[in-house]
């Protein structure tokens, strides 16, 4: 299966594909950048989303989604090295963050494959790991701040 990603404008298109992903879960924003994945016959086969928070140095990975037929094709780190990509033209961006639920095995072995590091989350009590992206050698990412922002 052939699929092309490319950046897109469309919010109307992501909202559609993000309802049908992500059913309970609340809209990122349209502040955030959005990427489609489409097939040969330009059907919507996955979406991601990233935003920049220039207060914190931050690109954070907001949303990935792929459908069924086309899991298994490299998708997802494809959409995680596109958003890396753009984060790496921000200038002064140090660091690239996100998390995954506890559960999703596939998306933690998918960021660690991309270079993420895990970080210690199990004295917070929450139900994700954290994962970050240093892009920057030698800087220290922001964490306590970014935990309350996300």
């Amino acid at each position: 299966m052939k699929i092309h990603i490319q950046r897109s404008e469309d919010v109307e298109t992501v909202r559609e594909a993000h309802s049908l992903a992500f059913p309970r879960d609340p809209w990122p924003g349209d502040d955030h950048e959005y990427w489609l994945a489409t097939d040969g016959n330009g059907r919507v086969v996955g979406f991601a989303s990233a935003i920049y928070w220039g207060d914190l140095k931050t690109v954070f990975l907001s949303r990935a989604a792929v459908v069924e037929s086309a899991q298994g094709t490299g998708l997802q780190r494809r959409f995680i090295s596109a958003r890396v990509r753009w984060a790496k033209t921000i200038p002064g961006c140090e660091f690239v963050w996100t998390y995954v639920e506890r559960w999703n095995y596939a998306s933690l072995y998918n960021l660690l494959r991309c270079g993420f590091m895990a970080l210690s989350c199990h004295r917070l009590g929450v139900k994700w790991h954290a994962l970050v992206l240093h892009l920057r050698h030698g800087s220290v990412p922001p964490l306590g701040r970014i935990f309350k922002r996300a």
